[in-house]
């Protein structure tokens, strides 16, 4: 297999520009698939899909990768896989194991996985309620919430930066219901696993939209919630009045066995 080449290697290093410019390049993403699959390590990817349609024309679609997880997500992810508790009440950054809330309150209580506490993140999200993304109609405290902020990610974002309210007032969207996530297991001898959440919003505020950005969020046991993942959406993606926006994030898994 080809080396990654010098100025690959530095689009990876540099953060902006993995951002801009390398989480676009298909051939980055097939030389890292075939090297992992090499070395029987598992493969993430993620994509965001998302879809204007009105009076059942589609009017525009985007299917973009996802490479935007913020340090909410990774502190969850090791306390989970390693099962160790937070580590720090005061401080969010480098080196400590906290969750930043959309309020930015921090907090250290990332109950480990299997914990059923009454506090901290909790691993059952595809249950609608507490501990999940999965939310109801109207509700903007958790799911997949979009916006109409446009600056560049960054690695300690904890919340959207504008989110569009739900309502039928102007600039406003209807939130519609979360389904339970779609799970998908293909063949053998590479086992794929394919995870997708969706979410319909419809706009009734009598003008269009034009929707920057993209996020997951996580609803905690406690009531309070943060944001695990943000997607600046490329060009923008405009919702005229009457029209529905439907957003996917599929989370695909592929391993050999």
């Amino acid at each position: 297999m080809e080396a990654l080449r010098d100025s690959e290697v530095d689009k990876i290093i540099n953060t902006g520009i993995f951002h801009a410019e390398a989480v676009k390049d298909e051939k980055l993403w097939d030389e890292f698939k075939s090297l992992s699959l090499d070395l029987h390590l598992p493969v993430t990817e993620s994509f965001w899909k998302m879809e204007v349609t009105k009076n059942g024309k589609v009017l525009d679609s985007k299917r973009e990768r996802s490479a935007s997880w913020l340090r909410n997500f990774y502190n969850q992810i090791t306390h989970q896989t390693l099962s160790v508790d937070g580590t720090s009440a005061a401080n969010f950054g480098a080196g400590y194991l906290s969750a930043k809330n959309i309020s930015a309150a921090i907090t250290a209580t990332l109950t480990p996985f299997g914990d059923n506490g009454s506090s901290g993140f909790y691993c059952n999200y595809e249950t609608a309620g507490f501990q999940s993304i999965r939310a109801a109609a109207g509700s903007t405290t958790h799911g997949i919430l979009v916006g109409l902020g446009v600056t560049p990610v960054s690695f300690e974002n904890y919340k959207i930066e504008t989110l569009v309210a739900n309502g039928v007032g102007g600039g406003q969207l209807s939130y519609q219901a979360m389904d339970a996530p779609i799970n998908i297991w293909v063949g053998t001898p590479t086992f794929e696993y394919t995870m997708a959440w969706f979410r319909y919003m419809n706009n009734n505020s009598g003008g269009a939209i034009t929707i920057n950005e993209v996020v997951l969020q996580i609803l905690k046991y406690v009531g309070t919630n943060a944001v695990m993942e943000r997607h600046i959406i490329a060009g923008g993606l405009l919702v005229p009045d009457t029209a529905q926006l439907r957003c996917d994030y599929q989370m695909v898994v592929t391993f050999l066995e």
